[in-house]
């Protein structure tokens, strides 16, 4: 019986701490890795936080900032960006790698940047007619998908 319970215990201590890992905490900007304060006040001057959580993805911090124009972006425990999100609206794009927006303004002449992912694989840029275009971290284009 004793066992029992004290498994339970445990089972309960460790569902609370995952609901509780699961949580976003509101920071202040001065909390944010320098590195995304920098990018934030370089790309992006013109907007302000109107909000900026931290939260924990397999033990690594996470930071997500909303600006005041409903730009959403993402950033790793190191400060750097993995996502900027539009909310359907075109994002700065100076930030973009050149070659990646010169070989996207070739391609898909007036299409506009809604959304850009960048992680471990590459760039994906979410474009205005709905395609997303995929970019090696070699900076080479990859593929279309719908």
């Amino acid at each position: 019986m004793k066992r029992i319970l004290a498994f339970s215990l445990a089972l309960l201590a460790s569902a609370s701490l995952s609901l509780q890992a699961a949580a976003d905490r509101i920071i202040q900007y001065a909390q944010l890795p320098r590195p995304a304060q920098t990018f934030l006040e370089k790309y992006f001057r013109a907007q302000t936080a109107t909000r900026i959580a931290e939260d924990y993805d397999d033990r690594e911090a996470m930071y997500e900032v909303t600006l005041s124009d409903g730009i959403e972006i993402d950033f790793n425990s190191q400060g750097q960006w993995k996502k900027v999100d539009g909310d359907r609206t075109p994002i700065p794009t100076a930030f973009i790698p050149a070659q990646i927006m010169q070989d996207l303004q070739r391609r898909r002449p007036g299409d506009q940047v809604m959304e850009v992912e960048h992680n471990r694989r590459g760039y994906k840029l979410e474009l205005s007619s709905g395609i997303e275009a995929h970019y090696t971290n070699q900076l080479r284009f990859s593929h279309y998908d719908d």
